[in-house]
Formats: structure tokens, C-alpha cells, sequence
């Protein structure tokens, strides 16, 4: 193996690593909410240094193998790979924010949390884990279909921030743990961004599209 090769290889399995770390990190932060478990919460903010320190360590990786002049097909997983890598980080800080928001959550034994939240937090996670599969396996199909979820996640959002409104107004005591809640269901709303832009990046890896701005490519 060239040393070349070599870089490649371990790219992509710190880009792997990195994304086992992130689907973690978003699945213990949000059964730290539906289980009201700040212990949870608490061992959910200590795994963001390990995405952070992945995160650099690509950069540092992927600027090295770029200035090496790979093949236009290593070139895509690159470039894909480094923004994955930034939106993969980006889903380790919303994890972070949930579970910031969880500990308060859990030592409010008044809070009520949403079974919207539930429903949002699995949405989101498949969306999640379907996208980093569709990036390793090729799956363009699939990575196209977790696009469309993300109106769903939107929507839920949206209800439930005007759900919780109204419910402050109503009741001023419970606004503090309405809003720790909206905090978490925009987080949630967030994560399903970043899954969908990996998502974007698998069909470019694969298909050498672009597909983020569907309207100028017509």
C-alpha cells in the first residue's frame, strides 16, 4: 500500500468512527429525555471531545491528501468526507444542547415531556443512521427518500413550539420546562438538517450530482 493509500484508508475509517460516535452521542441524548435519566444526560455531553478531536484530525488528514492530486472518483470522497465530517460535528453539539436540556428536564419532576418528542427523536435517528449507511453503502435511492423526512421533522417542530406556547401562556409556572423542551425539539429539527445534508453528499459521492439546489440544475 502506498502511503498515499494509506491516508485514504485511514480517512475513511476516522470518518466512520466519527459518525459511529455522533449516532451514539444523538441516541443516548434523547432516551436521556424520554427517560428522564440525568446520569444519561451527564455521560452524553463527555462524548462530544471525542467528535471534536475527529473532526480535526480529518481536516488536518483531508488537506494533506487533496494537496497530493488524488483521482477525481477519492477527490469526491474527500471533499464529501470533510462535510460530513463538519456536519457530523454539528450534530455532536445539538446532541450536547439536548442533553444540557435533559438534566434540567430531569430535576423538574413537573415536566411533562411530549410524546411528540419521542416520535421526533426516532424520526431523526433513522433519518440519521439510514444517511451514514447510505454514504457507505452507495445507496443513492435511500439517501433521496431521507431527504423527503425532513418536512415531516419540520412540521413536528413547528407543533409542538406552538403547542408549548400556548401552554406557557397558560400556565407561566411551566416556562422554564416548556421551553428546555422546545430547545430540544429545534436541536432534534437540526440533527435532521445535517442528516439530510449527508445524505446530499452520498448521491454526490456516488453519482458525481449536486442535488442541494434542485431549481438551477433544471
Amino acid at each position: 500500500m502506498s502511503h498515499l493509500e494509506a491516508e485514504y484508508s485511514e480517512f475513511k475509517n476516522k470518518l466512520l468512527l466519527m459518525a459511529s460516535h455522533a449516532e451514539t452521542m444523538m441516541v443516548s441524548a434523547i432516551n436521556s429525555v424520554i427517560k428522564r435519566d440525568e446520569d444519561l444526560a451527564e455521560e452524553t455531553k463527555k462524548m462530544d471531545s471525542n467528535i471534536d478531536r475527529l473532526e480535526m484530525e480529518l481536516d488536518n488528514l483531508g488537506v494533506n491528501i487533496l494537496s497530493q492530486a488524488p483521482l477525481a472518483r477519492d477527490l469526491r470522497l474527500i471533499t464529501s468526507g470533510m462535510k460530513i465530517s463538519s456536519d457530523l460535528e454539528r450534530i455532536g453539539d445539538e446532541s450536547t444542547t439536548i442533553a444540557r436540556r435533559s438534566s434540567k428536564l430531569a430535576a423538574d419532576p413537573r415536566a411533562i415531556i411530549p410524546v411528540n418528542i419521542e416520535r421526533m427523536g426516532k424520526i431523526v435517528g433513522k433519518m440519521l443512521a439510514k444517511s451514514l449507511s447510505a454514504f457507505v453503502s452507495g445507496d443513492t435511492d435511500s439517501a433521496k427518500n431521507i431527504i423527503t423526512k425532513d418536512k415531516e421533522v419540520d412540521a413536528l417542530n413547528k407543533e409542538i413550539r406552538t403547542d408549548l406556547i400556548l401552554a406557557i401562556k397558560q400556565n407561566p409556572n411551566s416556562t422554564e420546562s416548556n421551553l428546555n423542551i422546545i430547545f430540544i425539539a429545534k436541536s432534534l429539527e437540526r440533527i435532521g438538517d445535517h442528516s439530510k445534508n449527508i445524505a446530499r453528499d452520498a448521491v454526490f459521492l456516488f453519482e458525481a450530482k449536486d442535488i442541494r439546489h434542485p431549481n438551477l440544475s433544471k
